[in-house]
Order: structure tokens, then sequence, then C-alpha cells
């Protein structure tokens, strides 16, 4: 997520900076952001969207690529991965079956 560095005075926003990420004038930001007597505070930037890089479970019929990608993220090594068949990473990545549910038969009460 991007960092915001705000200086306020009186209260009100006088300046605000979005450095790019490990840029010079970052480090100098965050110095005086965490200097108590600066007027730079950090300020996380609320439209920066999260970046979630995990993959998401790919449809049984997804791509063998899909598969791989999802089969590493939960821990697979990318050699193993390779060697699977995308139906064979379906099968072992496929969602938990949901257990059904056992009623009694009338019969047997």
């Amino acid at each position: 997520m991007r960092t915001t560095f705000v200086r306020s005075t009186g209260g009100h926003v006088a300046e605000r900076e979005i450095p790019a990420e490990g840029s010079k004038r970052e480090q100098e930001l965050s110095k005086l952001a965490d200097d108590e007597g600066s007027e730079w505070r950090r300020e996380t930037d609320p439209l920066a969207d999260p970046v979630d890089d995990e993959p998401k479970r790919p449809p049984k019929s997804g791509s063998k690529a899909d598969w791989l990608a999802y089969a590493v993220s939960q821990g697979a090594s990318e050699e193993d991965a390779a060697a699977a068949t995308r139906d064979e990473l379906a099968a072992l990545y496929a969602e938990p079956e949901t257990p059904k549910e056992v009623t009694p038969d009338a019969a047997d009460s």
C-alpha cells in the first residue's frame, strides 16, 4: 500500500506528497515523519487497493497455468506442479466436499 506524507499547519493540510516507493524523497519524508518536532506525518493512502497476490482457486476447467500457479501458492514445488497434469492438479486442490447431513430413517426409530 502506498504511503502518503502530509504536512499540516494549524490543523490544515498544507502539503501532501506520494513519493515513489524506495525513492530518495520517500526516505527524506520518512525521516521527517519520524521526527516528533516535524509537521510531517504518514497517512495510508485510502484510495490504494491492497494487492492480493495469492491466486484464487481456478474453476475445475481452468488452464494448467492457472492450476500450476494455485498449486505453488498452496505450497507445492514448481517442479512437482509442472509434472502433474491439469486434471491431477484440479483433483488434488479441489474444494473439500461439504459433508452431507445424515438423517435417521423413520424406520430406524
